[in-house]
């Protein structure tokens, strides 16, 4: 099932897993590789996940670090459609408004 994941069974096992890890591991600062090869029709990611999906993965990413109390850097790859980046862009616009996110000179 693993190259057909859906949004929910994606999500699911980020939820699972995530914060297990992070109580397991109790990283000092996160560095988030947030790929979009993992987008419906991407061509070498193999997964199916709606631009929905990556925004609410970033979000979630953010949230579970947040509650940690675990500083986060993201970094953007992967995703090989001209549809990734509106996607990247809708994601980051939700993290800074969600999380209250204040632009500096850092954040670029």
């Amino acid at each position: 099932m693993f190259p057909y994941d859906t949004d929910e069974t994606y999500l699911d096992k980020l939820n699972e897993n995530l914060p297990s890890a992070l109580g397991k591991f109790k990283p000092e600062l996160i560095i988030y590789n947030a790929g979009t090869d993992c987008m419906q029709g991407d061509p070498l990611g193999r997964l199916n996940i709606s631009p929905e999906g990556v925004i609410k993965r970033d979000e979630t990413v953010f949230r579970i670090a947040f509650d940690k109390k675990v500083p986060i850097v993201m970094v953007l790859s992967g995703g090989y459609q001209k549809t990734n980046a509106p996607t990247i862009a809708e994601s980051i616009e939700n993290l800074v408004q969600k999380f209250n996110l204040k632009q500096d000179k850092y954040m670029l």
